[in-house]
């Protein structure tokens, strides 16, 4: 009996045990579904410690392309592909014909395409400091010139090449890019994005929607520019080519917001082929790093380049042959919003999928042409695109329109009508956005309104977004970020007062919503900022040469030693450089304030 009693214990003990077990292993380790902070903490832990800003930069995207002869002058023809110099600089055809009269390129602005006649050249150098890729090695200009007619170009054992002097400086890391307007025929395998839907349509995302695209848009809800565009469907797209992109425009019913878009996709192949329409620029990122151009230096982002439009054919090919050859590779086009794509095309082996997003919710912008990003090369540029990137965030809608403000109109409509009609179509796409930034900027100050004007009104944004999209632990995070014209310093600036008691009336609404126990809102001021670190955009100390390092204590002259500076190109508009540095400065301030979200 006794033993009987000591094995119903022990047989207790173990189910007892067991059912601890259990509960432990449910607690440790049975996920649980996030807050809203933890994600965002968590995304932006990752990002600090790899992001398409910190990693290398891809090496060696411009190939090294033999010369075919200097300029041939007035109706010469000339084929797709083919180099010629020109006044001690080269050009790329990128569309073949006929040379016209007294039309040779001569510029050397590698974001431009250059017309002549029929003709489309693109600036492909060679300058001191130039980088080509050639049978997998890369080659810098030392000794600029213009390159010999025959032979292979630089190689490791020879380092002279016509006029040129190289210096040999590494491995390829970079797919071989180039550009041209005739497909590559042995690219079979042709991937259409519009997926027959109709002229018109929105394009659902992910490969289990109706048209099963492969396709990952970010930047709002893509349509369909035209089914049928010549010989080839077109691509869907944020707006249409025509009319003005900083403004709503309505296309077919759709009012159509157009700052940004990028495509996203996974290609398992040795030779991708992007077809895309209407001319623009655009930048390239491979598994999260940038491509690096041909150019020098270029520490804001990645290689920065012209998509050349010629009878709806502009064709980006990415040669990853001397770097691994076939393999799955995350591709993304960032693009600015008159780019379209049309398809994408691999060779009949190869494939494309949609990439792999654990986390695919959005956040949106709304703001001026400060937050749209005027003055900077592309609007991938702007500091929206460099800061959600910075903090990991997986989508951006930029629904900033210049001229703008919450009480402005400028030559569109005030933040609150359309900013609600373009969230609320965006959600339809993306689901709501998990995070809203509202720009504070100057074109209230010059549309006259007083401080009381400006509390009020961004008040009653705060409340109309709250209502539609609630706070909490599941909800959406409200965020305010001063701006103020960069041009404008701290002195007086219309009926607001200062700059400080301007931005002071916008956080004066922030403020009051949090009192009121919202603890999902915030507020990144500008002028505000105690000194140091003070004000990251204070108009003052401009640098309007790129030192290439986009920090302002290496400035000159009466701007040294200033850390502030805005690093602005052209009166109140950054360049790439100055939204890279105003994108940092908020990142730490939006990381203070999600690190205190539950």
């Amino acid at each position: 009996m006794l033993l009987i009693k000591r094995i119903l214990a022990l047989a207790t003990a173990i189910v007892l045990g067991s059912q601890l077990a259990i509960a432990g292993a449910t607690s440790s380790y049975v996920p649980q579904a996030e807050t809203l902070g933890a994600t965002l903490r968590r995304l932006a832990s990752a990002a600090a410690h790899k992001n398409p800003y910190n990693q290398p930069q891809l090496l060696g995207a411009q190939p090294s392309i033999q010369l075919t002869g200097a300029y041939p002058g007035n109706a010469a023809v000339v084929a797709a592909g083919t180099l010629y110099s020109n006044a001690g600089h080269i050009y790329y055809a990128a569309v073949g014909g006929t040379t016209g009269t007294s039309t040779a390129p001569t510029g050397t602005n590698r974001t431009l395409a250059y017309p002549d006649g029929s003709i489309t050249w693109l600036y492909y150098g060679l300058a001191a400091g130039d980088i080509v890729s050639n049978g997998g090695y890369l080659f810098q200009v030392v000794t600029p010139g213009v390159p010999a007619t025959t032979g292979s170009g630089p190689t490791p054992g020879s380092l002279s090449d016509g006029t040129i002097t190289w210096a040999m400086i590494g491995l390829q890391t970079s797919p071989v890019l180039t550009q041209i307007n005739t497909h590559n025929a042995a690219l079979t395998n042709v991937y259409n994005p519009v997926g027959g839907l109709s002229n018109n349509s929105l394009v659902p995302d992910g490969p289990n929607t109706a048209n099963g695209s492969v396709f990952r848009w970010e930047g709002g809800w893509p349509v369909v520019q035209s089914s049928g565009f010549g010989v080839f469907p077109a691509g869907p797209d944020i707006s249409p080519v025509t009319g003005n992109c900083n403004a709503q425009t309505a296309y077919s019913g759709l009012q159509i917001q157009c700052n940004y878009e990028s495509v996203e996709f996974v290609a398992e192949a040795a030779i991708v082929e992007i077809n895309t329409i209407n001319t623009g620029t655009y930048a390239i990122q491979v598994d999260g790093q940038y491509i690096k151009s041909g150019a020098g230096p270029n520490t804001v982002g990645g290689a920065t380049l012209v998509s050349v439009y010629s009878g709806g054919n502009a064709r980006i090919t990415l040669d990853f042959t001397n770097i691994g050859g076939r393999a799955a590779h995350t591709i993304k086009l960032e693009m600015t919003a008159y780019n379209l794509l049309r398809q994408v095309s691999v060779g009949p082996y190869d494939y494309i999928t949609y990439p792999n997003q654990s986390d695919n919710f959005g956040v949106a912008f709304v703001g001026s042409s400060l937050t749209a990003g005027t003055g900077a090369t592309g609007t991938y540029s702007s500091w929206s695109n460099v800061f959600r990137q910075l903090v990991g965030l997986p989508d951006a809608a930029n629904f900033a329109i210049g001229g703008t403000g919450l009480l402005n109109p400028g030559t569109s409509t005030p933040y609150i009508s359309h900013f609600m009609a373009d969230l609320s179509r965006y959600a339809a796409f993306r689901g709501a956005p998990k995070v809203i930034f509202v720009e504070a900027d100057i074109n209230d100050v010059s549309y006259g309104s007083t401080a009381a004007q400006i509390t009020t009104a961004a008040t009653t944004l705060i409340k109309t977004l709250r209502a539609a999209y609630p706070g909490g632990p599941k909800g959406t995070l409200i965020v305010g970020v001063a701006s103020q014209n960069v041009g404008q310093g701290g002195g007086s600036l219309g009926t607001c007062g200062t700059a400080i008691q301007c931005e002071a009336a916008v956080q004066a609404a922030f403020t009051a919503q949090a009192a009121s126990g919202d603890q999902y809102i915030g507020f990144i001021p500008n002028y505000g900022v105690p000194t140091p670190p003070g004000p990251v955009l204070t108009g003052t100390g401009h640098q309007t040469t790129l030192d290439g390092t986009c920090n302002g204590a290496n400035a000159t002259g009466s701007t040294a030693g200033n850390n502030y500076i805005d690093l602005s190109s052209s009166g109140p508009h950054p360049n790439d450089c100055g939204y890279m540095v105003w994108a940092k400065a908020i990142v730490a301030a939006y990381r203070a304030i999600i690190n205190a979200l539950p």
